[in-house]
């Protein structure tokens, strides 16, 4: 049986921590933390410090907390930012498309690399995966 337990700094709530650790209850404790990064529990060094007093901004949760965190990670972690130019009715600006990775599988099954299109054959593209989705 694991602990699990939110990173929260100063004004952080446990629901959006800065980071995840967990440890066994029982010996051998092996404290873990969750990288952002790879996406997986990793043992670590630096979690031993808030777990022998030396470090005490986490409080404790529950396991089924713990996931809900790491699924809004991953999803955040999916989306892809493409920058496009956005000219029409007298307007001109930057804006940036958000993909999800499986939309990106799903254009690149379609017309190949995104490097190869233009901005308007991705917007193209993006509006019939996701109306096909609907």
């Amino acid at each position: 049986m694991k602990e699990y337990y939110a990173i929260v700094g100063l004004g952080e709530l446990t629901k959006e921590p800065s980071g995840l650790l967990r440890k066994n209850q029982d010996p051998p404790w092996i404290p873990q933390q969750f990288n952002r990064y790879t996406l997986e529990w990793e043992e670590s060094k630096s979690a031993y410090s808030y777990f022998f007093g030396m470090d005490d901004d986490y409080e404790e949760i529950t396991e089924a907390e713990a996931e809900e965190v790491i699924k809004k990670w991953k999803a955040d972690k999916a989306l892809i930012n493409i920058p496009i130019r956005v000219e029409g009715e007298g307007m001109i600006g930057d804006a940036t498309l958000q993909l999800t990775d499986e939309e990106v599988q799903k254009i690149e099954k379609i017309a190949g690399s995104l490097d190869s299109l233009d901005e308007l054959e991705i917007l193209d593209l993006v509006d019939k995966i996701r109306k096909k989705s609907d």
